[in-house]
């Protein structure tokens, strides 16, 4: 009986360990031959690093089996640690000068009606942070609460609501805003995206407060009658595309934070690090998962603790972030991040500092 219990038991070890390696291996062959332009390697890509977690339990099994298996997990093992603490784990290390300028960005996702206006002030004021990027903030929040903000934030935009759900995009300044844009990346886009130019010192600087359109399943047909649900993530990859062509013609230092509905495994993402810089990526600690922290509206999921990281804060080479960090909870279904900015080019920090004295 017990011999039988154990041929069981390696028979179904045997069949786990080699239907992931399985699962593995296409997954990834998929991934360097077509990336996102297959929408199940897209939808699979952003459960990275959750996909990999089993490995941490193959030297367990393996014991078990025999010794040649369980070196092979070891090693998996010690090579999945490698991977998760240089992505993960290595923030940069930068050396600041006390004298060099510096602002502090917070960007956060209000969830619509989620986050009551006051909370919502008192935890903006609690950040002290110099420019603030609101997305799916609503009328009330703008009637009823900005006022409250105006003598911390004078300079305040804010885009086009949306008459359906009453939904737009913000920004709270201590510094001048010259100029603000709407627009949309693309026409089928559901949110306008806000540009503004932002005086600091003697540096004039641009700004982009980003909501992207959230991927989801839709019925596509497949194959003459036969409709099945697809993961499509078409209008956000045409949105990143026309965004990515923007930053491109960009002479003025930038920083683009918001709501971007992409893990930092997405193609689309892929894209936009060429131009800008990922201050988590740079200089934050762990996974930063954002997304979801509260069980309505995320898209009718009933989890209110973050899988996945969708909102950033970027920038251009013209900056070096320090301590990215996801904040706690407000209410709303994303998680706050922050982070502070140091000026890198050494004829700006001239101007600022000169400014500043």
């Amino acid at each position: 009986m017990k011999s039988n219990i154990n041929l069981i038991f390696q028979i179904l070890a045997l069949f786990t360990f080699y239907s992931y390696a399985t699962f593995l291996a296409i997954y990834f062959t998929l991934r360097i031959l077509f990336w996102d332009r297959l929408a199940l390697v897209g939808f699979i890509g952003n459960f990275i690093p959750w996909i990999f977690w089993p490995i941490f339990t193959f030297p367990i099994i393996s014991f078990f089996l025999n010794k040649n298996f369980w070196v092979i997990s070891c090693c998996a093992v010690l090579i999945l640690l490698g991977w998760v603490h240089v992505k993960y784990w290595s923030p940069k290390v930068f050396d600041k000068v006390d004298a060099s300028p510096s602002i502090t960005v917070l960007s956060i996702n209000v969830g619509q009606h989620l986050v009551e206006s006051e909370f919502l002030n008192n935890f903006i004021l609690e950040q002290k942070a110099d420019i603030v990027f609101l997305q799916e903030v609503t009328d009330k929040h703008i009637k009823n609460g900005w006022r409250n903000l105006r003598e911390t934030y004078p300079y305040q935009v804010h885009g086009p609501l949306l008459s359906e759900k009453q939904v737009g995009m913000g920004i709270l300044s201590r510094y001048p805003i010259l100029s603000s844009k709407d627009f949309k990346l693309a026409e089928e886009g559901l949110v306008f995206q806000q540009r503004a130019n932002v005086q600091i010192g003697e540096q004039e600087i641009a700004i982009y407060n980003i909501h992207t359109t959230y991927p989801w399943f839709l019925p596509q047909k497949i194959f003459l009658s036969l409709t099945l649900p697809i993961y499509n993530y078409s209008i956000r990859s045409r949105e990143i595309q026309t965004l990515v062509k923007l930053l491109q013609d960009e002479n003025l230092p930038v920083i683009a934070a918001g709501d971007f509905n992409m893990t930092d495994q997405a193609q689309d993402y892929s894209y936009l690090t060429q131009i800008l810089i990922d201050s988590f990526q740079e200089s934050g600690w762990g996974f930063g998962f954002t997304w979801p922290a509260h069980k309505n509206p995320s898209g009718e999921i009933n989890l209110d603790q973050p899988i996945v990281r969708v909102d950033y804060i970027m920038h251009s080479d013209d900056w070096t972030s320090q301590a990215t960090q996801v904040l706690s909870k407000t209410g709303s279904d994303h998680f706050p991040i922050t982070t502070k900015l140091f000026f890198s080019r050494t004829v700006t920090q001239a101007a600022l500092i000169k400014s500043s004295s």
